[in-house]
């Protein structure tokens, strides 16, 4: 029931993230798009955990792109909690580190031009991290060689079944996947935005 519920809070995150960025038009055409994507249905129905991991991404860069606005310990520490939260559901989700690690470096460097305050912000979100980590993953604290011998074995497996595939394969297959999970029309959405971004951005 979590991660059903989980899946349907996907949709008003990606609206709320999306909304922070762009347009109203644009945020509801993004909400509609993971609200029909055909992986996160499926997956939402059968209750994976890729769902719950997807939905903590989105909710830890929405509340990276908070710091960003409202730069803050309190702010900042949430953000590595979410992020350590969606490793813990699954490893993969550890990717939202990289968009709070981001807004850490262009807030303390880039706006507030002190790069000192970069070693007390990567503690206090280190720290946020381990706690969401923890929290969504108690199996790290109540038994972490099972959980180290688990995570060494799936990387093992994963690393065997990449070495099997050919060069050009690959690719081809993560296009095929990634049309197939989200559908052709938000694969050119994306494209398009992108070419919009670059067109309206900022000239020097």
């Amino acid at each position: 029931m979590a991660v059903c519920r989980g899946g349907a809070a996907s949709v008003a995150l990606v609206y709320r993230l999306t909304r922070r960025i762009a347009s109203r038009e644009a945020a509801l055409l993004a909400a509609a798009t993971i609200g029909v994507s055909f992986l996160h249905v499926r997956d939402s129905h059968f209750a994976t955990n890729d769902v719950l991991m997807v939905t903590l991404v989105v909710a830890a860069v929405l509340q990276a792109v908070r710091y960003l606005d409202r730069p803050s310990a309190g702010n900042l520490f949430i953000a590595g909690a979410l992020a350590g939260a969606a490793a813990g559901a699954k490893y993969n989700g550890a990717i939202a580190t990289a968009s709070v690690a981001v807004a850490l470096v262009v807030v303390t460097t880039v706006r507030q031009r002190r790069p000192a305050l970069l070693v007390y912000g990567g503690a206090v979100c280190a720290v946020g991290t381990f706690v969401g980590f923890a929290a969504s993953n108690p199996a790290v604290l109540l038994a972490p060689r099972h959980v180290l011998n688990g995570f060494l074995q799936a990387s093992a497996l994963d690393r065997a079944a990449f070495c099997c595939q050919s060069s050009r394969a690959v690719p081809l297959q993560m296009a095929d996947a990634t049309v197939l999970g989200i559908g052709a029309c938000a694969v050119l959405a994306a494209i398009w935005g992108v070419v919009v971004a670059l067109r309206t951005r900022p000239r020097a």
